[in-house]
């Protein structure tokens, strides 16, 4: 007997190929019957309609063509500006560079212009005054004696105003000089001299005290008309030994504290004609050398050595060719510092 079940498949297989057939059909947008000659106007319809004409191709290659000639324009632009940001990189680069050589460099100058500054001298306004200056009443200095001056009185300019007295006015030149390196404005000038000349060279600022510097009862005098406490005593005066001896013994204690007593040419202390003389005990140079041991005193344990008002107010003493210093202070006994905890026994 025939295979029903075989049967029923076929048949089965047949009708949905129908199905699909009239379904495809359907999609073609038409419901005429499925022959051979439709189906190939069909085919031939959508061959037509895929195929474009030559001027649509040629229209279509030079809109590809622009594009193409657009997108080489903006490659080429963007390469362009690639260069140009590369470039300003580069720039940027090499002022990073500048400016960090030339902080360096400032820096540098900067060093080395303190190291300048640290190293070169000074420059000492009394030297350009006196170099520079050709006319107007007479200075006299010995050429070390400028030097010291600026070593030692430097450090008054600051002050807002300065006393200072000076024996032996002569010319009035100094009066100039010390004016121009304290300042007019701030220095209050007192010159001492036995000649009565020298009151001409009074003015605002300078007083000009006539007197012998050799009498002790003139130094009495000054003190009570006189009464400031003074920032720089100089004795430049007739510079024999008794009046370079009267006038420190008058007039040290005239100096404030931190002050500075001068007493120069002392070169005469060796000269018999200014009542010097080599080893002469009544010099001036030899009562400065005793002036060592005074300021040493704290260390004697000899009754000929002892502790005076002169080693409780004398700080230093600076020696220079024909110069004394004395840098009038307050002192005590200087006391022993120790540093570090390791000791050997000695």
């Amino acid at each position: 007997m025939p295979d029903c079940s075989a049967t029923k498949k076929l048949l089965l297989i047949a009708i949905l190929t129908a199905v699909v057939v009239v379904f495809l059909f359907e999609l073609n947008g038409t419901r005429r019957p499925l022959d051979h000659i439709a189906y190939s106007e069909m085919l031939a319809r959508q061959r037509s309609a895929s195929i474009p004409s030559t001027l649509e191709i040629r229209t279509a290659i030079d809109a590809l063509t622009h594009q193409v000639e657009k997108f080489q324009e903006l490659e080429d632009r963007l390469q362009a500006m690639t260069i140009d940001l590369q470039k300003t990189a580069d720039e940027l680069a090499t002022y990073k560079v500048k400016a960090e050589h030339q902080d360096k460099l400032e820096n540098l100058e900067d060093v080395t212009q303190s190291l300048r500054i640290e190293n070169e001298p000074e420059v000492n306004e009394l030297f350009t005054w006196f170099t520079d200056r050709q006319k107007g009443p007479g200075a006299h200095k010995w050429s070390t004696y400028l030097d010291a001056y600026h070593r030692h009185f430097n450090r008054f300019r600051t002050q807002a105003k300065i006393t200072m007295v000076e024996v032996g006015v002569q010319s009035g030149g100094s009066i100039e000089m010390w004016r121009s390196y304290f300042g007019a404005d701030k220095l209050n000038y007192i010159g001492i001299d036995i000649n009565p000349e020298c009151k001409q060279f009074e003015k605002d600022g300078v007083r000009i005290v006539i007197g012998n510097q050799g009498d002790p009862a003139f130094w009495e005098q000054f003190k009570k008309e006189i009464p400031d406490e003074l920032d720089i005593f100089v004795d430049d005066g007739g510079h024999t030994m008794n009046q370079q001896i009267v006038t420190f013994d008058k007039m040290f204690w005239g100096v404030r504290d931190g002050g500075i007593y001068l007493c120069e040419d002392l070169h005469t202390s060796y000269w018999q004609e200014y009542e010097g003389g080599y080893l002469n005990n009544n010099s001036m140079i030899e009562k400065s050398k005793t002036l060592i041991d005074t300021i040493n005193a704290w260390h004697s344990k000899e009754a000929g050595l002892q502790v005076n008002s002169l080693t409780r107010n004398i700080r230093g003493l600076h020696f220079y060719d024909s110069m004394i210093f004395i840098d009038k202070r307050a002192t005590e006994p200087m006391e022993r510092m120790k540093s570090g905890d390791y000791w050997i026994d000695v």
